[in-house]
């Protein structure tokens, strides 16, 4: 049975939070990040907020690369941020993204319902992004859903990480 879990967010101060956490977990038992959801609901925030978290970010310029496919940071590890928006369903990553993956870069793909089943790393956490009305234009309901030994035991801490983060 997959771990699954959901979590509202008030607005950008949350979302960076978030990014904050992501970005501790990742670093310290590697997973993928693969997230879901409309134009404008906080996908690349979130990424960008992860980015600056780890080590180098301050050197990375965090954008959406709808038009690049992938933008790699100079973080320690690596990410590579993929963004499927223009490729459609079954899109494989390039060769040498799936290179810079063996080689231990971490993978954020952004309208990860287009890649290919053969893309879809075995460690990952989905992350569904929907609007908050209830919380004005900022709030987010996020759905995750973990894969593998990594992200489930992320998605298992999580309640208590988020809970300790709030109270600061």
């Amino acid at each position: 049975m997959r771990e699954t879990h959901t979590l509202v967010l008030r607005g950008a101060n949350e979302t960076a939070c978030l990014g904050r956490i992501l970005a501790r977990a990742m670093a310290k038992a590697p997973f993928s990040l693969l997230m879901t959801g409309d134009l404008g609901c906080g996908k690349t925030t979130l990424t960008r907020a992860l980015v600056e978290a780890l080590p180098g970010g301050e050197r990375a310029e965090t954008s959406s690369p709808s038009f690049t496919l992938c933008n790699v940071y100079p973080t320690t590890p690596p990410i590579v941020h993929c963004d499927l928006y223009r490729q459609g369903a079954g899109s494989l990553l390039p060769d040498e993204v799936a290179d810079m993956l063996f080689d231990g870069a971490l993978l954020i793909c952004e309208w990860s319902e287009y890649l290919a089943l053969e893309d879809i790393p075995q460690d990952a956490l989905l992350l569904g992004f929907g609007f908050c009305p209830e919380y004005g234009n900022e709030g987010r309901k996020l759905v995750f859903e973990a894969r593998g030994t990594n992200a489930n035991a992320f998605l298992k801490a999580l309640p208590g990480i988020w809970e300790v983060a709030q109270q600061k």
